[in-house]
């Protein structure tokens, strides 16, 4: 089997203060048999000019979307690649050699379907970075009932496992690669964990996590009864969500209180 051929897929939208990092770190990969797509929602700033720059190396286009999986699942239908991840604009990857070290997994195992690596995340707050490290006995049922353990530049995937399961529901704004990952392992595919760090997260304060501190729960909520939840899984759901409700309140109030003083 020769070396396959890797496409790592960006999604842009304004992101002129830190996409140019992302991209330098995949054009500096050491591994050549690899494609490189941004996919760009209309962005209004430099971020454009940015893409332009960097002339044949890149390929890319810009163009209005439904939001960023839908703009994935558009990257990774004109992906040429038998191996498929993405980065998003505002992470990089942690080496040169990330892309060669995951290739050779592929290539030493023609039946592999996904490779899983740990990540390591930033926070804009200032706080200590934190590692992301998935299980190596990961399965459908793990997922659902343990949660997301896995951050899209630590997953790596072939193109005809994507087709299989549809691509993204852009219905979910914030949770789609978790529904993704569902689908997948539903799959029974073979898989692989990898021991080094492949992606640096970086978690910003205008994340739209932060804009909505709910959503996650939401949609986490909406995704589990998709996929069946038990009922003793949903009401220990909606426990924890009524106890986080409480304290998210109880802060603001407190918040008000220290600030007449």
């Amino acid at each position: 089997m020769k070396k396959p051929l890797i496409t790592v897929v960006s999604t842009s939208l304004n992101s002129d203060r830190y996409i140019r990092k992302a991209i330098e770190s995949v054009l500096i990969q050491t591994y050549p048999n690899l494609e490189y797509l941004v996919i760009d929602g209309g962005s209004q700033d430099e971020t454009l000019e940015i893409l332009k720059s960097y002339g044949s190396k890149i390929t890319w286009v810009s163009e209005k979307d439904q939001g960023v999986y839908d703009a994935l699942n558009k990257g990774f239908r004109m992906a040429r690649g038998e191996v498929l991840t993405w980065l998003d604009s505002d992470n990089f990857y942690a080496s040169n050699s990330v892309i060669e070290g995951v290739a050779q997994q592929f290539f030493q195992d023609e039946k592999l379907d996904i490779v899983v690596a740990d990540t390591e995340t930033r926070f804009s707050d200032g706080r200590k970075s934190a590692f992301n490290i998935p299980p190596v006995d990961l399965s459908f049922e793990m997922l659902l009932n343990q949660g997301n353990k896995l951050v899209p530049e630590g997953v790596f995937f072939k193109k005809a496992l994507f087709k299989k399961t549809g691509g993204f529901n852009v219905k979910y704004k914030l949770l789609a690669d978790y529904e993704l990952w569902l689908k997948m392992f539903s799959l029974k595919p073979k898989f692989k964990k990898l021991d080094f760090v492949t992606g640096v997260f970086n978690i910003r304060r205008d994340a739209l996590l932060r804009k909505d501190p709910f959503l996650a729960w939401r949609e986490t909520y909406l995704i589990g009864v998709t996929y069946r939840w038990s009922w003793l899984k949903r009401l220990h759901f909606h426990l924890r969500y009524f106890i986080e409700r409480l304290r998210f309140f109880l802060a603001l109030v407190w918040k008000k209180i220290i600030n007449k003083k």
